[in-house]
């Protein structure tokens, strides 16, 4: 709703562009402008993937009319260099996993500069320089879609780790929360949710139609880079191994509970509890050796704070036994459990069910997605 004392925009579009008119402003409107459209595109990208002996392997099929340049295919924990996919171009691909340890603390963007020689928190233009061609630009993009570059406060690393938002608000934790309480290791500025995978490109031609951008009448200085963020499906049932990250857990049940999907992959609790299932591919459940729950980190580190103030009293990890028909309470040894009990605890048509309950009303719960990883029992 505007008043009349607003300041009204006027957005016009032009043949390959549009034109953008503020009205009694300066030039500093060009450094907070932001667009944002919702528009039926002509292609798009589809995968045949899998993972074998820590490998993604599979096609990977480009229907735009653009290129895309400087492409990875990011998992959690874990990405795959590929290069470029011309456009209409299925390219095949079977290429090592390079992994990313879940207590690195560095994101994925970091993990990609440094595997380019680069720091992990590439951004030379708040030092007054600037990166050398486009690929450096990329990852000085990726970097700050990641929190490099913005003044953090406390946060003294990309505030997606420490901060937790609620509806656009910072929750403000209850007495007895720890200070140290922050997004789970998991969660990552650069994946899609609830996608097993993120690609992420560079398109060469503007995949909207537009190219040219003018404000006021004068066209911005700078770059005008084209990222393609896109979810992938990874077919799990040809995987010999899956690693953590990859399975997720779905909501079904919620018991007197008030949680809350406060940010991507990241709930909050203070009451009750929340069921989840997982899903096994019915051809692998005859070959599965050992199934492995990760509850994502919510203190932000595996060195826990005393049993006195750290979450791990708060949260409680049920497993569903199929035998018993009843929950088995399972202890996380550094934010994950294992089991051998295939017969207890995966259940008719491989589903496998993990509640997570909040034992202390008086404290805030903050825990990640959970996921699930097995391994194949050996031939």
């Amino acid at each position: 709703m505007f008043s009349d004392d607003d300041l009204h925009s006027a957005i016009i579009p032009t043949p390959n562009g549009e034109s953008i008119h503020l009205p009694n402003v300066g030039i500093w409107p060009f450094h907070s402008l932001v667009s944002e459209q919702d528009r039926q595109l002509q292609g798009g990208i589809s995968a045949h993937l899998t993972l074998h002996n820590n490998r993604l392997v599979g096609s990977i099929t480009n229907t735009f009319d653009a290129s895309l340049n400087d492409v990875y295919v990011l998992m959690s924990h874990s990405f795959v260099a590929i290069g470029n996919l011309s456009g209409g171009q299925t390219q095949h691909i079977d290429l090592p996993l390079q992994t990313v340890p879940s207590t690195s603390g560095i994101t994925l963007a970091g993990a990609i500069a440094m595997s380019n020689g680069l720091p992990a928190d590439y951004f030379p233009y708040d030092k007054g320089q600037r990166p050398r061609g486009d690929f450096q630009r990329h990852l000085a993009t990726l970097s700050a879609l990641s929190g490099v570059g913005v003044p953090a406060g406390p946060c003294g690393s990309p505030c997606i780790i420490h901060d937790i938002v609620s509806k656009g608000s910072i929750i403000t934790t209850p007495p007895g929360t720890p200070l140290t309480i922050s997004l789970p290791q998991d969660t990552d500025p650069l994946l899609l949710p609830d996608a097993p995978a993120t690609l992420i490109g560079w398109a060469d031609a503007p995949l909207d139609g537009i190219n040219n951008i003018t404000v006021n009448g004068s066209t911005p200085n700078g770059f005008h880079d084209n990222l393609v963020q896109a979810p992938l499906n990874i077919d799990i049932t040809a995987a010999s191994n899956v690693p953590p990250g990859v399975v997720g857990g779905h909501v079904i049940d919620e018991q007197n509970s008030d949680a809350e999907d406060t940010a991507p992959g990241t709930y909050t609790l203070s009451t009750g509890s929340v069921t989840f299932e997982f899903t096994l591919p019915i051809a692998k459940q005859q070959s599965i050796a050992s199934l492995t729950l990760t509850e994502p980190n919510a203190v932000g580190n595996t060195n826990l704070p005393p049993v006195t103030s750290s979450s791990r009293d708060l949260i409680q990890a049920q497993l569903y036994n199929w035998q018993t028909l009843s929950w088995d309470s399972i202890t996380l040894t550094a934010w994950t459990f294992t089991t051998t009990n295939m017969a207890a605890y995966l259940g008719p048509d491989g589903r496998v069910l993990l509640q997570i309950a909040n034992q202390d009303p008086a404290g805030l719960l903050v825990f990640g997605k959970p996921s699930l990883s097995w391994k194949q029992a050996k031939a």
